[in-house]
């Protein structure tokens, strides 16, 4: 059922007249600007707020037989339980497989017919995750599905990066584990997109479309044998210096010994810390470089593309190239 937030919030102050036995509300919505005005109202009509990244001993799957005690704490209540969305998100592999699921006992769960607790549930941009992890849903519990009306307005778009572990100390201002990714994660979308590095990266697929896109970074290739993973400071933009222009390597893993190679000519490699080098190029007069990258040896199997931007002034040798 549709409906806008007076509307949910009004649902709430009357369904605390009457009991239900299935105590969950599900509240679908594909805008994070609503969303995160829902979550300004809803602490209000409600007893309590709980978030499962609370329920996590770090990166580790939630204790939902706790979460079900902690809600059952108190009798008639009003519980708000955040960061569902993302934990399905992050995990949706394990939540689809019957041997290991746990959202779908969440949502089927029955305190009985004399029941007035109540457990809603915000989700953001999950509505194909929820169908997915609960494919069938109880006529008796339809009424429990509410999606949040949709605003007019440009369509928002976000993009999370999962990757293992392995990658700790190379991606700036990752969260680190599937509980603070769960306490964050409105934080890091508000900023534009995020990353997350977790054991639990094997449990999340890739998505290249909706409003939340996911992409999954498998393990490091340096542990297999494969040249390792890079990435690129600064946006892989770089800025001319005197017709110099000097590029910042981070890898997965430590490096020895780095080759890089452009229509400018051999980089000159030089090693900041075991898995950061600094490349130069002195000569350069292209508006974007191409690099080839030989790591321990070992080829990268693609070109990493680099911008390359003039800051402040041009001098004439510059323009002339």
């Amino acid at each position: 059922m549709t409906m806008i937030i007076d509307d949910i919030l009004l649902r709430l102050r009357e369904e605390r007249e009457f009991a239900s036995r299935f105590p969950v509300r599900v509240i679908f919505t594909e805008n994070f600007s609503q969303y995160m005005k829902l979550l300004s109202e809803l602490p209000a009509s409600c007893d309590a707020t709980l978030n499962l990244g609370d329920y996590c001993k770090g990166d580790v799957i939630p204790d939902f037989v706790r979460l079900k005690a902690d809600i059952n704490n108190g009798s008639d209540r009003n519980v708000l339980l955040l960061s569902m969305s993302e934990y399905l998100r992050v995990c949706v592999k394990r939540e689809t497989d019957p041997e290991t699921k746990k959202f779908q006992s969440l949502w089927e769960w029955n305190l009985g017919s004399l029941s007035k607790t109540r457990v809603i549930v915000p989700l953001f941009a999950a509505r194909e995750l929820f169908d997915r992890c609960v494919p069938a849903v109880d006529e008796r519990q339809r009424q429990n599905l509410w999606t949040l009306d949709a605003e007019t307005g440009e369509r928002e778009s976000f993009a999370v990066t999962i990757y293992p572990p392995q990658f700790r100390g190379v991606i700036d201002g990752a969260a680190e584990g599937l509980s603070e990714w769960l306490k964050s994660w409105m934080e890091h979308l508000a900023n534009g997109g995020a990353s997350l590095m977790t054991r639990l990266h094997r449990y999340a697929e890739k998505t290249v479309e909706g409003v939340v896109r996911v992409e999954v970074i498998e393990e490091p290739l340096g542990t297999s044998g494969q040249p390792p993973v890079i990435c690129v400071a600064s946006e892989n933009t770089v800025y001319r210096k005197n017709k110099s222009v000097t590029v910042e390597l981070r890898f997965s893993c430590a490096v020895s010994s780095l080759e890089v190679t452009s229509v400018a000519g051999v980089g000159q490699c030089v090693s900041q810390s075991p898995n950061v080098w600094s490349v130069t190029f002195p000569n350069v007069s292209e508006k974007a470089l191409s690099l080839s990258i030989t790591a321990d040896g070992k080829l990268l199997p693609a070109q990493i593309e680099i911008a390359v931007k003039t800051r402040g002034i041009v001098t004439n040798d510059e323009l002339l190239g």
